[in-house]
């Protein structure tokens, strides 16, 4: 038993977890922006790949929180390819209608 005067000593707090980040949704960002200025459609594929993957090993283990980083690879990657197969469209049409012209 404490005095009355006395108070018992503070618990101390645990420190708060650190969040894990799951590394394939960095390499699904990373090489998702990447397409954009280095590897256009390699970059791409690997970004929407690893976005997928990434997405379905977070399902799974509720201790890593990269989430929004894996979307944002999966997005971006995907813009990326369709704005490739849209520009492909259009170099296609376009060599199409000067091969018909000549």
């Amino acid at each position: 038993m404490l005095p009355e005067n006395q108070s018992p000593a503070p618990r101390s707090q645990p420190y708060p977890k650190e969040e894990q980040t799951n590394v394939l949704a960095i390499v699904s960002l990373v090489c998702s922006l990447l397409s954009w200025v280095l590897i256009p459609v390699l970059g791409a594929i690997v970004g929407v790949v690893c976005g997928h993957i990434a997405r379905g090993q977070l399902r799974y283990q509720p201790n890593e929180s990269s989430n929004i980083m894996a979307l944002l690879g999966l997005i971006i990657g995907y813009v990326q390819l369709v704005f490739m197969v849209v520009v492909l469209a259009l170099i296609v049409l376009f060599g199409w209608a000067i091969f018909q012209n000549a």
